[in-house]
């Protein structure tokens, strides 16, 4: 009678273990079809993505990170998109309007790369991924 009080012992393991890996398969499932569902990128959002500290801090960072003279008023003009993630880091940075050399694309590139983590952009109060653009205008060096 004892081999009988055993045998259940050994069984309700694997099928716990069982339970699990299935239980772990679905949520892995979910996860995916969540972060399918989470590539959609907003160009026009209620509250776009802020820089921290707003557009004059941006200005002080991007200054004060460029390797090259940067003006608000002079120079060439630059714009570059990028993507706000919900989490406030930056992605997908393109250059989409510049009439200057290929070296301050790069160091545009550069800083961007560089800033800090963004307020991400909201709709309703939910946190979306929004792009926004970023003006730099390099001084011609003298």
């Amino acid at each position: 009678m004892s081999t009988g009080l055993f045998q259940p012992l050994f069984i309700l393991p694997l099928v716990a273990t069982v339970s699990v890996f299935a239980h772990t398969t679905s949520l892995g499932q979910t996860n995916n079809q969540h972060r399918q569902a989470d590539t959609t990128a907003y160009a026009v959002v209620q509250v776009p993505p802020e820089f921290p500290g707003g557009p004059d801090a941006m200005f002080q960072f991007i200054q004060s990170t460029s390797l090259y003279p940067i003006s608000l008023t002079k120079g060439s003009l630059m714009v570059v998109r990028l993507l706000v993630e919900k989490d406030g880091s930056i992605s997908n940075v393109q250059i989409t309007h510049a009439d200057v050399a290929n070296e301050l694309i790069v160091e545009a590139k550069r800083i961007i790369n560089r800033m800090p983590k963004w307020k991400p952009g909201s709709q309703d109060g939910q946190l979306l991924r929004a792009y926004t653009s970023v003006p730099i205008r390099f001084l011609k060096a003298k």
